[in-house]
């Protein structure tokens, strides 16, 4: 019903957030080209989306999105480091040259 009455595109509709959504209107941040732009809503798209905000269901999977996406950012942190991010500092060799001990 969302994306009929009110045009939004497939990714605009899976990118907002609660704090897109007024009572009338939805902020749709960067979409198609990078711009932002507000887009009226009728009543019956409106009680659609609280409808869907509001069902148990919806919640469910909002919590398993929240945690596949927790678990993808700690796999794409562990890649990084894998592959020479951050290293440990008692890893770090010594510079003679720079070394205040070394004098």
């Amino acid at each position: 019903e969302l994306l009929y009455a009110t045009g939004i595109r497939n990714a605009e509709i899976r990118a907002l957030t609660l704090a897109d959504v007024c009572e009338t209107t939805l902020a749709i941040r960067a979409g198609k080209g990078g711009k932002d732009r507000v887009v009226p809503m009728g009543r019956v798209a409106a009680a659609a989306l609280s409808a869907s905000i509001d069902s148990p269901v919806d919640k469910t999977v909002k919590k398993a999105i929240m945690a596949a996406e927790a678990a993808q950012a700690l796999s794409e942190k562990a890649q990084a480091d894998a592959q020479g991010g951050p290293q440990d500092s008692a890893q770090q060799t010594s510079d003679p040259l720079n070394d205040p001990q070394e004098t």
